[in-house]
């Protein structure tokens, strides 16, 4: 039988046996008429925050299935997965029908050139049994469809959903690994009580307007600095990137003082971290309160946290650890060209220690310190003074060696944070590298910029000699590490296990 009538709304029917659906992608902000929004949400009980039509369809073809036999099978966006208005209806999927298949097809061309991102959910309207698995298929190209590839097929225990926050479906890596963490560790936002993470702080939708406050010129002690999206690099600030924004190209400038917007003006003058809302891993860096931002970035600011707190927190961030419990999470809401959604809600979920040990302050310091330096030494339009070419010439290849080991001993140091009583189950016990790890080491290194590029009050600068000091105590604790051979030979073998095929004993 053929129907013509709104299938959300009018449609009434018998119980089905089978539903298959390809609903139309339609995103909340499309949903143009508002009294047929607010019909949609006085009717579903998943139509949740800003939920996508999708959802409402699902919902729809549950009420219509037969209990026990129905079986449904719908293409829809791949949002549903992880996105926070999905929050209702993956609780209920887990809790009541056996979800048999996962196609992504998220990275193929289904709808021409249209920027979808699809995938197809198959069920059994039945109360799921405790072994029951999901069937997880991706296909990243068009000739996937036509061979058989066991390495992209995996298998999602339903069970385990139930122990992620917010009943996550994690399509991709080891989900044994991600709940074995999150027994030990818990979300950000619960670890760390007064923690604030905001967004557009002066205006969600009009905050266009706002770039009449940016100037070439500084008016007084409460400016800050205006940064895009392109400017936070891991671990620096990319001060020669122009900004693109609402049509405009702009060099970073003075973000002028406003009455009107200072709301968040006070949390923006402390000192925070700022990480990416659009990149292709974590992107994180320190910032000491000076940048202030309109779209693209979000701001991290914790007022328990001292200087070495948020420089522990920004090594934790940054380590490839981090960057693949992420992704294990929320990689299957991916964009085009491999760059990822990095959502504020989705970083309050993150598993977190509830120490934040100094040794990682160090390495998180060091890190900043020197990818900024060779940064602004890379500078080709840079007019460096005598002194200041004559130290690149003096540090650069040294610098970029620092970089390389620094990275390696904090990726190393946050995989052992995580993942020590699995080694220790495992019987591999990295006590010299655990000893470091919670280590109080004397050395104090102070946090400031090669250039005196900006006048505003929490900008600061080196001297050369007071650089020259600087890497000379990073040298010295470089030298140090490596004179320890157990240290190093431990770190290494922590770095280059593949803990991700490890699972909980």
């Amino acid at each position: 039988n053929l129907y013509n009538v709104d299938f959300l709304i009018d449609f009434i029917s018998e119980d089905f046996d089978l539903v298959i659906g390809n609903p139309p992608y339609i995103e909340n902000k499309k949903l143009k008429n508002i009294e047929y929004k607010k019909r949609l949400v006085n009717r579903y009980k998943f139509a949740y925050r800003l939920f996508d039509i999708s959802i409402i369809f699902i919902e729809r073809a549950l009420e219509l299935l037969k209990r026990k036999n129905g079986s449904l099978s719908m293409i829809i966006p791949n949002k549903i997965l992880a996105a926070d208005y999905g929050i209702k209806i993956r609780k209920f999927l887990i809790n009541n029908t056996e979800l048999k298949e996962i196609v992504d097809i998220s990275s193929l061309p289904v709808f021409g050139k249209t920027a979808t991102y699809p995938i197809i959910l198959s069920l059994k309207y039945v109360t799921p049994k405790y072994m029951n698995s999901i069937i997880v298929r991706r296909y990243d190209k068009m000739i996937d469809l036509t061979c058989k590839n066991k390495e992209k097929l995996n298998v999602l225990p339903q069970k385990l959903i139930h122990k992620i926050p917010t009943f996550v479906f994690p399509i991709k890596g080891n989900i044994n690994l991600i709940n074995y963490i999150y027994e030990i560790f818990k979300p950000f936002s619960e670890v760390v009580k007064d923690l604030k993470i905001i967004y557009r702080p002066f205006g969600f939708i009009n905050w266009a307007k706002n770039l009449n406050a940016v100037s070439k010129n500084r008016h007084s002690d409460e400016d800050l600095v205006l940064l895009g999206t392109g400017n936070v690099g891991k671990y620096y600030i990319n001060f020669e990137k122009p900004i693109k924004i609402a049509g405009k190209t702009l060099n970073i400038s003075y973000f002028n003082f406003q009455e009107n917007l200072g709301k968040y003006w006070k949390d923006l003058k402390e000192k925070k971290l700022i990480f990416r809302e659009i990149a292709k891993e974590m992107t994180w860096v320190y910032d000491s309160g000076i940048y202030a931002n309109l779209t693209g970035l979000y701001f991290v600011r914790i007022p328990s946290f001292n200087e070495n707190k948020l420089f522990s927190l920004l090594a934790i961030m940054n380590s490839n650890i981090m960057d693949k419990i992420f992704k294990i999470l929320y990689s299957s809401l991916h964009l085009a060209g491999g760059y990822l959604r990095f959502n504020g809600s989705f970083i309050k979920r993150l598993p977190i220690p509830d120490t934040f040990p100094f040794s990682l302050s160090m390495t998180g310091k060091i890190l900043q310190i020197l990818t900024q330096l060779k940064f602004d030494l890379d500078c080709e339009n840079l007019n460096l003074k005598l002194e200041e070419f004559n130290l690149k010439k003096k540090y650069m290849n040294e610098i970029a060696n620092l970089i390389s080991f620094f990275s390696n001993l904090n990726n190393a140091l946050v995989k052992l944070m995580y993942l020590d009583d699995c080694f220790l189950k495992s019987n591999i016990d990295y006590s010299v590298v655990r000893e470091f790890l919670f280590s109080k080491f004397t050395n104090k290194i102070p946090f400031k910029y090669l250039l005196p590029r900006f006048n505003v009050p929490n900008y600061e600068f080196f001297q050369l000699s007071e650089l020259e000091s600087v890497l000379m105590t990073i040298k010295k604790f470089y030298n140090t590490i490596i004179n320890d051979k157990v240290l190093v030979n431990q770190f290494n073998d922590i770095l280059f296990k593949d803990c991700f095929h490890l699972s909980k004993n």
